[in-house]
């Protein structure tokens, strides 16, 4: 079975990572969607967003990263055997992945897990790490280091 993980990962960040990394023990198989949302300005292209995840999982064979510009729902019916695995780092987001479930339950997609974000995890986002390089602070901590190396190209 396929676990598929759909987001911007504008950037990818150490959240992300952990979401990743505990879909493949479960599944054994994951892609990693980097899909559009035309509802979000982007900070790093979608290209370098995905070469970014690439870096992270070099060597992973059952850890791939496609580019996507659709509905992850439809995307992961076309796979057959594969389920959408969610993080959620709060209930407030929780509810949100709810709904996102429904919806794709009414599209006809797989089934989707939602995975608890680990406590020490909780606050890293996307949000918080765009903000930290807008004042040129250092993210490290928060943006797995082949991937900070592949990003800085738009830095």
């Amino acid at each position: 079975m396929t676990a598929v993980i759909a987001g911007s990962f504008d950037p990818i960040t150490t959240g992300h990572i952990d979401i990743i990394e505990r879909a493949y023990k479960l599944f054994g198989n994951v892609v990693v969607l980097v899909a559009v949302n035309s509802e979000k300005h982007y900070h790093f292209s979608r290209s370098l967003r995905a070469e970014a995840i690439r870096a992270c999982f070099a060597g992973r064979k059952n850890i791939k990263v496609e580019e996507w510009n659709g509905l992850t729902a439809d995307y992961v019916s076309q796979l057959g055997d594969a389920v959408i695995v969610r993080g959620s780092r709060s209930g407030a987001e929780y509810e949100a992945e709810k709904d996102l479930y429904d919806v794709n339950s009414v599209l006809g997609a797989p089934e989707t897990i939602i995975l608890p974000s680990k406590n020490e995890l909780r606050y890293v986002s996307s949000t918080f790490v765009r903000e930290l390089l807008r004042y040129n602070k250092d993210v490290s901590s928060f943006v797995p280091a082949p991937a900070l190396a592949v990003l800085k190209k738009e830095l």
